[in-house]
């Protein structure tokens, strides 16, 4: 099993990919901030390393641990109203220093999570500055990939339990089960590909396990491959919230929630990533049951 050094363990994604790195049996060590909360991963404390990155210098850390691959989740959205300067330090600085200290210490592989935003316009985005740094990451990982085997992967609409009730998915279940209709949506026709965040950490495991080539840039798009409407989506949850407070619920493995009118509209970005035997388990209506679970 490999010595995986993982950052941003106790965000949303983070968790989960945890949770599957020990039970692999995977040796995990963690980066935290002093103040970071640890809730999320609190059962696993006594199974990780944990090191404190105010505390000590990065270096540090790589003399005393000889790493096999990085999984570089942490990132900073903005949204808790951080300036320019601690979006760029911690979505661009902090990732530069992490992948030289890497190439440094002859550390096999850089894994970095980036979004899907990165491939739409930028302008009138609430997130810009987010994605303007996760978009120039992504090129400095281009170039450090002639020293060290980098993985780039952009995330399609992530979603599932235990995320931050400030985002679209869980503001959205929220809103349908206090019933507090009409659920207004500023842009209802916008395309998104939905994907359960098992499915997303299946996919980085995926990777973990092929033999991609080395000191190459390898970019993977990880979704579901079908786009819906936030509207669609919208309606999709209420019908299955209505399903499940029904007299005779039905299992959506069993039955899936009839929407004729939807498009068949195709990711076809995910492509790359299908065409080394990946393919996500979770389906949107289970992954919607599992909110209302």
């Amino acid at each position: 099993m490999s010595k995986i050094l993982l950052t941003g363990a106790n965000g949303f994604l983070g968790a989960f990919m945890l949770d599957e790195l020990l039970a692999k049996g995977h040796e995990v060590t963690i980066i935290k901030r002093p103040n970071s909360d640890l809730q999320r991963i609190h059962k696993h404390i006594n199974k990780i390393k944990i090191f404190e990155i105010i505390s000590y210098p990065l270096s540090k850390l790589f003399i005393e641990t000889k790493f096999d691959i990085i999984i570089h989740l942490a990132c900073c959205y903005g949204r808790n109203n951080e300036t320019d300067i601690e979006i760029v330090d911690s979505n661009i600085l902090f990732g530069l220093e992490l992948i030289q200290q890497a190439i440094n210490h002859n550390v096999n592989t850089f894994i970095n999570t980036s979004s899907f935003l990165v491939d739409r316009p930028l302008s009138g985005h609430e997130l810009k500055p987010y994605i303007l740094s996760k978009k120039q990451f992504s090129q400095w990982l281009n170039y450090y990939s002639n020293q060290i085997q980098v993985i780039n992967l952009k995330i399609e609409h992530v979603f599932g339990p235990n995320d931050n009730q400030s985002k679209f998915v869980p503001w959205i279940i929220s809103e349908i089960k206090s019933k507090k209709y009409p659920i207004l949506l500023n842009q209802g026709d916008e395309l998104r590909d939905f994907i359960h965040v098992s499915d997303v950490v299946g996919a980085l495991l995926f990777l973990l396990n092929k033999k991609l080539p080395k000191k190459k840039y390898n970019n993977f798009n990880i979704g579901s491959g079908n786009y819906l409407k936030i509207e669609e989506f919208l309606g999709l949850a209420q019908k299955i919230h209505k399903e499940l407070n029904s007299k005779h619920p039905t299992s959506p493995k069993l039955k899936k929630i009839n929407n004729q009118n939807q498009e068949n509209r195709v990711n076809t970005r995910i492509n790359a990533l299908k065409d080394l035997g990946w393919h996500p388990n979770c389906t949107t209506e289970e992954g919607i049951y599992d909110l209302f679970s």
